[in-house]
């Protein structure tokens, strides 16, 4: 994890102070509305498991969810429990994970599994250090399995949730990687609503691949009223 900038890393650009509060109220109260009508079904969210939280993980990193979830819902079909997995022919792992092309990533999963087979008796731990000093599982993954396998109101960020903070919000990073930017998990901490940890987190990263996307379609967009973003560009926006 990168260490935070001597300066603050993270700055917000024309938005008064006293606004803000009212500006993330309106923020979270309009994306879980629109998530109750756009949410994306897929597999691994039929359920809080952290087993299947974390093989969705492990095939979801560059890889697009729609690719992910069939040949997700084959793994799981033949691999049911962590113990499936980790006893299972590395062959007919490699086989199913073939249609995804993460052959290079396959003994990592492997590796994953077994490590907690070994270390935590099959049961994928629900502490954030734990599974952070398993080589293979980084923050990200870490968040996702305690958010949406266990439930816990943590922030989940990645490239495409700070895209969404950025835009709306008007802040940027000092940092290389703005996704490892404590100041965007700290902002998205303070958001997310008491005991709903797993509905927001969901709700941005569904919003970030559909409305708020590399392209933004702010023509469809619910915030764009009050998005920094849009109110630099609707000009250019609208006659593009």
């Amino acid at each position: 994890m990168d260490k935070p900038a001597k300066q603050a890393s993270i700055t917000a650009k024309g938005v008064q102070q006293t606004n803000i509060q009212t500006k993330k109220r309106l923020f979270v109260r309009t994306l879980l509305r629109w998530h109750k009508h756009n949410r994306r079904l897929f597999p691994w969210r039929s359920e809080r498991d952290p087993y299947k939280v974390l093989i969705a993980e492990l095939m979801l990193q560059r890889t697009q969810a729609k690719q992910v979830a069939r040949v997700f819902k084959n793994f799981i079909d033949a691999f049911p429990t962590l113990d499936d997995a980790v006893t299972a022919d590395p062959q007919k792992v490699s086989f199913i994970l073939k249609p995804l092309g993460l052959k290079h990533r396959i003994p990592r999963i492997i590796h994953v599994l077994k490590k907690i087979a070994v270390e935590y008796h099959g049961k994928i731990p629900d502490d954030y250090h734990r599974l952070i000093s398993i080589r293979g599982i980084g923050r990200y993954i870490a968040s996702a399995i305690l958010c949406f396998g266990y439930g816990k109101s943590v922030p989940v960020v990645d490239v495409n949730v700070v895209r969404v903070l950025s835009r709306f919000f008007g802040i940027t990073s000092s940092k290389r990687r703005p996704h490892t930017d404590p100041a965007f998990w700290n902002l998205s901490r303070e958001l997310i609503p008491e005991n709903k940890g797993p509905e927001f987190n969901e709700a941005l990263i569904d919003f970030a691949a559909v409305v708020c996307t590399k392209d933004p379609r702010c023509s469809t967009c619910p915030l764009s009223q009050a998005c920094h973003y849009f109110s630099l560009h609707k000009t250019s926006l609208y006659i593009s």
